[in-house]
């Protein structure tokens, strides 16, 4: 499964189990719940999740003025947090699995 099955997954889980987070999603990733996934397809997740996140705080910043005021926040405090997840579960894993989620070994 690459980046775009997570995604695809992710959204799902959004439809099945709103208001479930982007954080209690990894773990379910990295508990094996969509295969094993490899370092780099989960950075590539992640960054499209950033990115849209982003997008969408841009548009609100254009159209709402009270907003803007703390769109530069924001933005910095989502750059955060999703640095946070590709260091928690991306960075040097080879491929994230079962394993993993318990802080065993994971699967090269």
């Amino acid at each position: 499964m690459g980046s775009l099955e997570l995604q695809a997954a992710y959204l799902e889980l959004m439809m099945d189990e709103p208001g479930t987070s982007l954080e209690a999603f990894m773990e379910r990733v990295a508990a094996g719940s969509c295969g094993p996934q490899s370092g780099e397809e989960i950075a590539t997740f992640l960054d499209g999740v950033e990115r849209a996140i982003l997008g969408s705080i841009r548009t609100r910043a254009a159209t709402n003025h009270h907003f803007a005021q703390e769109a530069d926040d924001r933005a910095d405090a989502t750059r955060e947090r999703m640095s946070a997840l590709v260091a928690r579960f991306a960075a040097g894993v080879g491929a994230l699995g079962p394993d993993a989620a318990r802080g065993g070994p994971t699967q090269n």
